[in-house]
């Protein structure tokens, strides 16, 4: 899913910051509480954390 878009963005900002926090404070991927579109926004989410460096 392409979240450049600014559409998508806003609808899933919410599940995806949810995802972001969620692997910051060490949940694990299993955790994601979304199906469908809003889990993979989670999912994406959780990764950018590992990307961004925010997890050691």
């Amino acid at each position: 899913m392409d979240f450049s878009d600014y559409k998508k963005k806003a609808e899933y900002a919410y599940p995806f910051n949810q995802g972001y926090s969620a692997r910051l404070c060490g949940k694990p991927i299993s955790e994601n509480p979304y199906i469908g579109k809003p889990g993979i926004a989670w999912t994406a989410g959780w990764s950018k954390a590992d990307e961004s460096g925010g997890v050691s």
